[in-house]
Protein backbone atom coordinates (compact mmCIF):
# COMPACT_ATOMS: atom_id res chain seq x y z
CA UNK A 1 0.00 0.00 0.00
CA UNK A 2 1.45 3.34 -1.04
CA UNK A 3 1.67 6.14 1.51
CA UNK A 4 -0.45 9.25 1.08
CA UNK A 5 1.44 11.76 -1.08
CA UNK A 6 2.97 14.70 0.68
CA UNK A 7 3.10 18.11 -1.04
CA UNK A 8 6.84 18.58 -0.75
CA UNK A 9 8.67 16.27 1.64
CA UNK A 10 11.41 18.18 3.34
CA UNK A 11 14.73 16.33 2.93
CA UNK A 12 16.54 15.85 6.18
CA UNK A 13 19.98 17.27 6.54
CA UNK A 14 22.49 14.42 6.45
CA UNK A 15 23.80 13.65 9.89
CA UNK A 16 27.00 11.64 9.96
CA UNK A 17 26.84 9.00 12.63
CA UNK A 18 29.95 8.35 14.70
CA UNK A 19 32.25 6.10 12.74
CA UNK A 20 32.96 2.90 14.57
CA UNK A 21 34.83 1.13 11.79
CA UNK A 22 36.62 2.58 8.80
CA UNK A 23 37.58 0.75 5.63
CA UNK A 24 40.55 2.41 3.98
CA UNK A 25 41.38 1.74 0.34
CA UNK A 26 44.56 3.05 -1.28
CA UNK A 27 45.71 3.04 -4.90
CA UNK A 28 49.47 3.43 -5.30
CA UNK A 29 51.62 3.84 -8.37
CA UNK A 30 55.13 2.87 -9.46
CA UNK A 31 57.49 4.50 -11.91
CA UNK A 32 57.32 1.79 -14.55
CA UNK A 33 59.96 1.63 -17.25
CA UNK A 34 58.41 -0.88 -19.66
CA UNK A 35 54.71 -0.60 -19.73
CA UNK A 36 53.21 1.07 -22.78
CA UNK A 37 52.25 -1.38 -25.50
CA UNK A 38 51.11 0.18 -28.75
CA UNK A 39 50.05 -1.48 -32.00
CA UNK A 40 50.72 0.73 -34.98
CA UNK A 41 52.68 0.93 -38.20
CA UNK A 42 54.68 3.94 -37.06
CA UNK A 43 56.97 4.60 -34.13
CA UNK A 44 54.87 5.05 -31.02
CA UNK A 45 55.29 7.84 -28.50
CA UNK A 46 52.15 7.46 -26.41
CA UNK A 47 52.20 6.35 -22.80
CA UNK A 48 50.29 3.82 -20.79
CA UNK A 49 49.03 3.83 -17.25
CA UNK A 50 49.50 1.69 -14.20
CA UNK A 51 48.59 1.77 -10.55
CA UNK A 52 50.61 -0.46 -8.26
CA UNK A 53 49.93 -1.74 -4.78
CA UNK A 54 53.54 -1.96 -3.59
CA UNK A 55 56.88 -0.22 -3.95
CA UNK A 56 58.28 -2.65 -6.52
CA UNK A 57 58.54 -1.54 -10.13
CA UNK A 58 59.12 -3.46 -13.30
CA UNK A 59 62.75 -3.61 -14.50
CA UNK A 60 64.23 -1.12 -16.90
CA UNK A 61 64.30 -1.84 -20.61
CA UNK A 62 62.02 -1.89 -23.61
CA UNK A 63 61.30 -4.26 -26.44
CA UNK A 64 59.87 -3.86 -29.91
CA UNK A 65 58.03 -6.41 -32.00
CA UNK A 66 56.96 -5.80 -35.60
CA UNK A 67 54.83 -8.00 -37.85
CA UNK A 68 52.90 -7.12 -41.01
CA UNK A 69 49.56 -8.68 -41.80
CA UNK A 70 48.98 -9.74 -45.40
CA UNK A 71 45.30 -8.91 -45.79
CA UNK A 72 45.05 -5.37 -47.27
CA UNK A 73 42.14 -4.30 -45.06
CA UNK A 74 43.39 -5.70 -41.77
CA UNK A 75 46.32 -3.54 -40.76
CA UNK A 76 49.79 -3.96 -39.33
CA UNK A 77 51.15 -4.81 -35.95
CA UNK A 78 54.00 -3.47 -33.87
CA UNK A 79 54.71 -3.31 -30.17
CA UNK A 80 56.51 -0.53 -28.33
CA UNK A 81 57.22 -0.50 -24.60
CA UNK A 82 57.85 2.83 -22.94
CA UNK A 83 57.70 4.54 -19.57
CA UNK A 84 54.60 6.30 -18.29
CA UNK A 85 55.20 9.92 -17.30
CA UNK A 86 51.56 11.01 -16.99
CA UNK A 87 48.92 8.83 -15.35
CA UNK A 88 45.39 8.95 -16.79
CA UNK A 89 42.85 8.57 -14.01
CA UNK A 90 40.24 5.85 -14.55
CA UNK A 91 36.73 6.14 -13.18
CA UNK A 92 36.14 4.23 -9.93
CA UNK A 93 32.64 3.11 -8.94
CA UNK A 94 31.92 1.74 -5.46
CA UNK A 95 28.65 -0.11 -4.91
CA UNK A 96 27.09 -1.24 -1.65
CA UNK A 97 23.98 -3.31 -1.00
CA UNK A 98 20.83 -1.23 -1.18
CA UNK A 99 19.65 -2.41 2.26
CA UNK A 100 22.62 -0.78 4.00
CA UNK A 101 22.31 2.44 2.00
CA UNK A 102 18.73 3.19 3.08
CA UNK A 103 18.26 6.42 5.02
CA UNK A 104 16.06 5.15 7.85
CA UNK A 105 15.45 8.61 9.30
CA UNK A 106 14.06 9.85 6.00
CA UNK A 107 11.71 6.86 5.69
CA UNK A 108 10.33 7.52 9.17
CA UNK A 109 9.86 11.14 8.20
CA UNK A 110 8.18 10.09 4.95
CA UNK A 111 5.84 7.57 6.65
CA UNK A 112 5.08 9.34 9.95
CA UNK A 113 2.03 7.23 10.85
CA UNK A 114 3.41 3.79 10.05
CA UNK A 115 3.67 1.96 13.37
CA UNK A 116 5.35 -1.13 11.89
CA UNK A 117 8.12 1.00 10.45
CA UNK A 118 8.63 2.82 13.74
CA UNK A 119 9.01 -0.50 15.57
CA UNK A 120 11.79 -1.86 13.33
CA UNK A 121 15.09 -1.87 15.16
CA UNK A 122 17.82 -0.33 13.03
CA UNK A 123 20.33 -3.19 13.18
CA UNK A 124 22.37 -4.95 10.53
CA UNK A 125 20.05 -7.96 10.59
CA UNK A 126 16.85 -5.92 10.23
CA UNK A 127 17.82 -3.58 7.40
CA UNK A 128 16.11 -5.74 4.77
CA UNK A 129 12.74 -4.80 6.29
CA UNK A 130 13.14 -1.19 5.11
CA UNK A 131 13.43 -2.20 1.46
CA UNK A 132 9.69 -2.44 0.76
CA UNK A 133 9.18 1.10 2.10
CA UNK A 134 12.00 2.38 -0.07
CA UNK A 135 10.62 0.81 -3.24
CA UNK A 136 7.25 2.51 -2.71
CA UNK A 137 9.00 5.79 -3.50
CA UNK A 138 9.77 6.92 -7.03
CA UNK A 139 13.28 6.25 -8.29
CA UNK A 140 14.17 9.93 -8.12
CA UNK A 141 13.16 10.11 -4.46
CA UNK A 142 14.96 6.85 -3.71
CA UNK A 143 18.17 8.20 -5.21
CA UNK A 144 18.14 11.69 -3.72
CA UNK A 145 16.44 11.28 -0.34
CA UNK A 146 15.67 7.65 0.39
CA UNK A 147 19.32 6.54 0.44
CA UNK A 148 22.46 8.03 1.95
CA UNK A 149 24.62 10.38 -0.11
CA UNK A 150 28.33 10.46 -0.83
CA UNK A 151 29.02 12.75 2.14
CA UNK A 152 27.94 9.98 4.51
CA UNK A 153 29.32 7.02 2.56
CA UNK A 154 32.87 8.45 2.35
CA UNK A 155 34.78 9.52 5.42
CA UNK A 156 37.25 11.15 3.05
CA UNK A 157 38.53 10.77 -0.51
CA UNK A 158 41.77 12.34 -1.75
CA UNK A 159 44.19 11.99 -4.63
CA UNK A 160 47.58 13.29 -5.66
CA UNK A 161 46.94 16.64 -7.28
CA UNK A 162 46.34 16.42 -11.06
CA UNK A 163 48.01 18.75 -13.56
CA UNK A 164 45.18 21.29 -13.41
CA UNK A 165 45.61 21.55 -9.61
CA UNK A 166 49.38 21.12 -9.49
CA UNK A 167 49.87 24.02 -7.07
CA UNK A 168 48.77 21.59 -4.35
CA UNK A 169 50.31 18.30 -3.29
CA UNK A 170 46.94 16.56 -3.01
CA UNK A 171 43.28 17.40 -3.62
CA UNK A 172 39.83 16.20 -2.67
CA UNK A 173 38.25 13.80 -5.16
CA UNK A 174 35.25 16.09 -5.57
CA UNK A 175 37.54 18.89 -6.79
CA UNK A 176 38.26 16.85 -9.93
CA UNK A 177 34.60 16.07 -10.63
CA UNK A 178 31.46 15.63 -8.53
CA UNK A 179 30.78 12.13 -7.24
CA UNK A 180 27.96 10.67 -9.35
CA UNK A 181 25.34 8.64 -7.48
CA UNK A 182 23.26 5.91 -9.12
CA UNK A 183 20.88 3.21 -7.95
CA UNK A 184 19.14 0.02 -9.03
CA UNK A 185 17.05 -2.53 -7.17
CA UNK A 186 20.13 -4.15 -5.67
CA UNK A 187 22.88 -1.53 -5.20
CA UNK A 188 23.60 2.10 -4.45
CA UNK A 189 26.71 3.21 -6.34
CA UNK A 190 29.12 6.16 -6.18
CA UNK A 191 31.34 7.00 -9.17
CA UNK A 192 34.51 9.08 -8.80
CA UNK A 193 36.49 10.80 -11.58
CA UNK A 194 33.68 10.55 -14.13
CA UNK A 195 34.47 12.92 -17.01
CA UNK A 196 31.11 14.14 -18.22
CA UNK A 197 30.37 15.68 -21.60
CA UNK A 198 31.06 19.26 -20.45
CA UNK A 199 34.59 18.32 -19.32
CA UNK A 200 35.80 16.26 -22.29
CA UNK A 201 38.27 18.97 -23.31
CA UNK A 202 39.62 19.45 -19.77
CA UNK A 203 41.86 16.38 -19.59
CA UNK A 204 44.41 17.96 -17.25
CA UNK A 205 41.95 17.56 -14.40
CA UNK A 206 42.27 13.81 -14.88
CA UNK A 207 46.02 13.51 -15.44
CA UNK A 208 48.58 13.13 -12.68
CA UNK A 209 52.25 13.91 -13.25
CA UNK A 210 54.18 10.73 -12.47
CA UNK A 211 57.47 12.62 -12.15
CA UNK A 212 56.39 15.55 -10.00
CA UNK A 213 58.85 14.28 -7.39
CA UNK A 214 61.82 12.08 -8.24
CA UNK A 215 61.05 8.61 -6.95
CA UNK A 216 61.83 5.06 -7.90
CA UNK A 217 59.41 3.51 -5.44
CA UNK A 218 55.63 3.52 -5.27
CA UNK A 219 53.52 6.37 -4.00
CA UNK A 220 49.85 6.81 -3.20
CA UNK A 221 47.85 7.95 -6.22
CA UNK A 222 44.46 8.27 -4.52
CA UNK A 223 42.98 6.94 -1.33
CA UNK A 224 39.63 6.97 0.43
CA UNK A 225 38.00 5.69 3.61
CA UNK A 226 34.43 4.41 3.91
CA UNK A 227 32.00 4.34 6.81
CA UNK A 228 31.41 0.61 7.22
CA UNK A 229 27.97 1.22 8.70
CA UNK A 230 26.81 1.58 5.10
CA UNK A 231 29.06 -1.08 3.59
CA UNK A 232 27.75 -4.51 2.66
CA UNK A 233 28.88 -6.68 -0.26
CA UNK A 234 31.17 -3.87 -1.39
CA UNK A 235 31.97 -4.02 -5.11
CA UNK A 236 34.59 -1.90 -6.88
CA UNK A 237 34.32 -1.24 -10.62
CA UNK A 238 37.00 0.42 -12.74
CA UNK A 239 35.99 1.73 -16.16
CA UNK A 240 36.63 4.39 -18.77
CA UNK A 241 36.10 7.78 -17.17
CA UNK A 242 34.49 9.14 -20.35
CA UNK A 243 31.60 6.69 -20.06
CA UNK A 244 28.79 6.70 -17.50
CA UNK A 245 28.54 3.72 -15.21
CA UNK A 246 25.82 1.50 -16.65
CA UNK A 247 26.18 -1.41 -14.26
CA UNK A 248 27.09 -5.01 -14.57
CA UNK A 249 24.23 -6.24 -16.77
CA UNK A 250 25.46 -4.46 -19.90
CA UNK A 251 28.88 -6.06 -19.49
CA UNK A 252 30.91 -2.94 -18.81
CA UNK A 253 33.33 -4.47 -16.35
CA UNK A 254 33.86 -7.18 -13.79
CA UNK A 255 33.71 -6.03 -10.17
CA UNK A 256 36.19 -6.74 -7.43
CA UNK A 257 34.54 -7.62 -4.13
CA UNK A 258 35.94 -6.89 -0.67
CA UNK A 259 35.17 -8.18 2.78
CA UNK A 260 35.83 -5.26 5.10
CA UNK A 261 35.47 -7.48 8.17
CA UNK A 262 38.86 -9.05 7.55
CA UNK A 263 40.86 -6.14 6.12
CA UNK A 264 41.20 -2.66 7.52
CA UNK A 265 43.39 -1.32 4.68
CA UNK A 266 43.27 -2.62 1.11
CA UNK A 267 45.74 -1.76 -1.66
CA UNK A 268 44.62 -2.30 -5.25
CA UNK A 269 46.55 -2.66 -8.50
CA UNK A 270 45.11 -2.78 -12.01
CA UNK A 271 45.99 -3.52 -15.60
CA UNK A 272 44.59 -1.54 -18.51
CA UNK A 273 43.80 -2.60 -22.06
CA UNK A 274 43.28 0.32 -24.46
CA UNK A 275 41.86 -0.62 -27.88
CA UNK A 276 41.55 1.58 -30.98
CA UNK A 277 39.86 -0.02 -34.00
CA UNK A 278 39.25 1.04 -37.60
CA UNK A 279 35.79 1.54 -39.15
CA UNK A 280 34.65 -0.22 -42.36
CA UNK A 281 35.93 -1.38 -44.82
CA UNK A 282 38.43 -2.80 -42.32
CA UNK A 283 37.52 -6.08 -40.68
CA UNK A 284 37.30 -4.51 -37.22
CA UNK A 285 34.01 -2.89 -38.38
CA UNK A 286 33.88 -0.44 -35.46
CA UNK A 287 31.42 2.40 -34.95
CA UNK A 288 31.92 5.87 -33.47
CA UNK A 289 28.98 6.07 -31.08
CA UNK A 290 30.00 9.50 -29.80
CA UNK A 291 29.03 10.96 -33.19
CA UNK A 292 25.52 9.58 -32.59
CA UNK A 293 25.16 11.32 -29.24
CA UNK A 294 26.12 8.38 -27.00
CA UNK A 295 29.24 7.78 -24.96
CA UNK A 296 29.77 4.16 -26.04
CA UNK A 297 28.03 1.08 -27.37
CA UNK A 298 27.20 0.07 -23.79
CA UNK A 299 25.59 3.45 -23.18
CA UNK A 300 23.52 3.06 -26.34
CA UNK A 301 22.41 -0.45 -25.37
CA UNK A 302 21.49 0.78 -21.90
CA UNK A 303 19.48 3.69 -23.32
CA UNK A 304 17.71 1.34 -25.74
CA UNK A 305 16.65 -0.99 -22.93
CA UNK A 306 15.49 1.96 -20.83
CA UNK A 307 13.39 3.33 -23.70
CA UNK A 308 11.83 -0.08 -24.36
CA UNK A 309 10.80 -0.49 -20.72
CA UNK A 310 9.40 3.03 -20.55
CA UNK A 311 7.44 2.68 -23.79
CA UNK A 312 6.14 -0.85 -23.23
CA UNK A 313 5.84 -1.16 -19.45
CA UNK A 314 5.93 2.47 -18.15
CA UNK A 315 8.61 1.42 -15.69
CA UNK A 316 12.35 1.11 -15.19
CA UNK A 317 14.47 -2.04 -15.83
CA UNK A 318 15.34 -3.29 -12.32
CA UNK A 319 19.02 -4.02 -13.00
CA UNK A 320 19.80 -0.81 -14.89
CA UNK A 321 21.44 2.07 -13.04
CA UNK A 322 19.25 5.13 -12.49
CA UNK A 323 20.98 8.54 -12.31
CA UNK A 324 19.78 12.09 -11.80
CA UNK A 325 19.96 12.82 -15.51
CA UNK A 326 16.99 10.51 -16.08
CA UNK A 327 13.51 11.89 -15.60
CA UNK A 328 9.94 10.77 -15.09
CA UNK A 329 7.75 9.44 -12.31
CA UNK A 330 9.12 5.90 -12.52
CA UNK A 331 9.22 2.72 -10.45
CA UNK A 332 10.92 -0.60 -11.03
CA UNK A 333 9.33 -3.07 -13.40
CA UNK A 334 8.28 -6.42 -11.90
CA UNK A 335 11.14 -8.91 -11.71
CA UNK A 336 9.08 -11.30 -13.82
CA UNK A 337 9.92 -9.22 -16.92
CA UNK A 338 13.75 -9.40 -16.88
CA UNK A 339 13.48 -12.94 -15.53
CA UNK A 340 11.50 -14.03 -18.60
CA UNK A 341 14.10 -15.27 -21.08
CA UNK A 342 11.72 -14.96 -24.03
CA UNK A 343 10.99 -11.33 -23.18
CA UNK A 344 14.66 -10.59 -22.56
CA UNK A 345 15.56 -12.10 -25.94
CA UNK A 346 12.89 -9.98 -27.60
CA UNK A 347 14.32 -6.81 -26.05
CA UNK A 348 17.85 -7.82 -27.05
CA UNK A 349 16.82 -8.44 -30.66
CA UNK A 350 14.96 -5.13 -30.73
CA UNK A 351 18.04 -3.21 -29.58
CA UNK A 352 20.39 -5.19 -31.83
CA UNK A 353 18.19 -4.34 -34.82
CA UNK A 354 18.26 -0.63 -33.96
CA UNK A 355 21.88 -0.40 -32.89
CA UNK A 356 23.73 -3.27 -34.51
CA UNK A 357 26.54 -5.22 -32.92
CA UNK A 358 29.54 -3.20 -34.09
CA UNK A 359 32.12 -2.58 -31.33
CA UNK A 360 33.42 0.80 -30.19
CA UNK A 361 36.25 2.34 -32.18
CA UNK A 362 37.87 3.19 -28.86
CA UNK A 363 37.42 1.13 -25.72
CA UNK A 364 39.28 0.82 -22.42
CA UNK A 365 39.08 -2.20 -20.12
CA UNK A 366 40.60 -2.79 -16.69
CA UNK A 367 41.51 -5.78 -14.58
CA UNK A 368 42.07 -5.27 -10.85
CA UNK A 369 43.86 -7.32 -8.23
CA UNK A 370 45.48 -6.90 -4.85
CA UNK A 371 48.99 -7.83 -5.99
CA UNK A 372 51.37 -6.16 -8.41
CA UNK A 373 50.67 -7.20 -12.04
CA UNK A 374 53.47 -9.24 -13.60
CA UNK A 375 52.87 -8.07 -17.17
CA UNK A 376 52.59 -4.68 -18.85
CA UNK A 377 49.68 -2.39 -19.59
CA UNK A 378 48.48 -3.06 -23.13
CA UNK A 379 47.23 -0.70 -25.79
CA UNK A 380 45.93 -1.95 -29.14
CA UNK A 381 45.67 0.50 -32.04
CA UNK A 382 44.49 -0.80 -35.42
CA UNK A 383 45.83 1.20 -38.37
CA UNK A 384 46.07 0.78 -42.17
CA UNK A 385 48.94 -1.35 -43.43
CA UNK A 386 50.69 1.72 -44.83
CA UNK A 387 50.28 5.44 -44.95
CA UNK A 388 50.02 7.16 -48.35
CA UNK A 389 53.58 8.51 -48.10
CA UNK A 390 54.90 5.02 -47.36
CA UNK A 391 52.96 3.58 -50.28
CA UNK A 392 54.27 6.23 -52.70
CA UNK A 393 57.82 5.65 -51.46
CA UNK A 394 57.57 1.94 -52.20
CA UNK A 395 56.04 2.57 -55.64
CA UNK A 396 58.82 5.03 -56.42
CA UNK A 397 61.49 2.58 -55.36
CA UNK A 398 60.04 -0.30 -57.37
CA UNK A 399 59.60 1.83 -60.49
CA UNK A 400 63.17 3.06 -60.15
CA UNK A 401 64.52 -0.47 -60.00
CA UNK A 402 62.48 -1.89 -62.86
CA UNK A 403 62.03 1.02 -65.25
CA UNK A 404 64.92 3.34 -64.42
CA UNK A 405 62.57 6.21 -63.57
CA UNK A 406 62.11 8.43 -60.58
CA UNK A 407 60.37 11.67 -59.77
CA UNK A 408 63.32 13.69 -61.13
CA UNK A 409 62.72 12.17 -64.54
CA UNK A 410 59.21 13.57 -64.72
CA UNK A 411 60.48 16.90 -63.46
CA UNK A 412 63.00 17.08 -66.31
CA UNK A 413 60.42 16.01 -68.86
CA UNK A 414 58.00 18.70 -67.76
CA UNK A 415 60.59 21.47 -67.87
CA UNK A 416 62.47 20.08 -70.92
CA UNK A 417 65.79 21.04 -69.47
CA UNK A 418 69.08 19.65 -70.66
CA UNK A 419 71.08 18.11 -67.88
CA UNK A 420 74.78 17.38 -68.26
CA UNK A 421 75.78 14.40 -66.10
CA UNK A 422 79.09 14.63 -64.32
CA UNK A 423 79.81 10.93 -63.65
CA UNK A 424 78.41 7.70 -65.00
CA UNK A 425 78.82 4.02 -64.66
CA UNK A 426 77.75 3.80 -68.30
CA UNK A 427 75.25 5.45 -70.62
CA UNK A 428 72.97 4.21 -73.37
CA UNK A 429 72.50 6.60 -76.29
CA UNK A 430 69.39 6.56 -78.44
CA UNK A 431 68.07 8.96 -81.00
CA UNK A 432 66.81 11.93 -79.10
CA UNK A 433 67.54 10.67 -75.57
CA UNK A 434 69.93 8.71 -73.41
CA UNK A 435 69.68 6.98 -70.05
CA UNK A 436 72.25 7.71 -67.34
CA UNK A 437 72.99 5.91 -64.08
CA UNK A 438 74.49 7.96 -61.22
CA UNK A 439 77.27 6.39 -59.23
CA UNK A 440 75.89 7.35 -55.79
CA UNK A 441 72.47 6.18 -54.58
CA UNK A 442 69.76 8.75 -54.04
CA UNK A 443 69.86 9.82 -50.35
CA UNK A 444 66.05 9.88 -49.93
CA UNK A 445 65.23 6.50 -51.41
CA UNK A 446 68.43 4.59 -50.72
CA UNK A 447 68.65 2.74 -54.08
CA UNK A 448 70.30 3.46 -57.42
CA UNK A 449 68.05 5.84 -59.33
CA UNK A 450 67.89 6.23 -63.09
CA UNK A 451 67.53 9.63 -64.70
CA UNK A 452 66.11 10.10 -68.18
CA UNK A 453 67.66 13.08 -69.97
CA UNK A 454 65.71 14.51 -72.90
CA UNK A 455 67.74 16.85 -75.13
CA UNK A 456 66.16 19.80 -76.90
CA UNK A 457 65.17 19.09 -80.49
Amino acid sequence: MRPPPLPQPVPLQPVVSPTQTILSVMFTSCRLRSQAVLFNTRTATSRSRSLQSSTFCQPDGATRLSAYLLAPAMGSLSTVLDRAQVIELPAITLCTHINNAIDVDYLRHRYPNDTALANITDTYENKWQYKSYLFNLTLEEQLINGTIGASRFFNYCRLRAPLALSVFDWANCSSVSPIVESINNYQKCFTMFNQNASQLADNNRYRVDHDATFRENGFNLFWFALNTRYVRELSVYMHDRRQPFVGRVEGQSTPMNFDHKHYGIIAIAYKEVDINRLPPPYRTQCADYTSLGYRSQKDWVSQCRIKYYRDQFSSWPPWTMYRREHYGNLNYAPMSIPGNRTMDKQISNHCAHRIGRRPDCHAVYYTMNTIVPTDTITRYIHSPRMELSEYMGIIGGVSGLWFGLNILAFYDIGNKRRSIPTSYIYSINKPGAHLSWPVMPHPDIGILCARAIIPHS
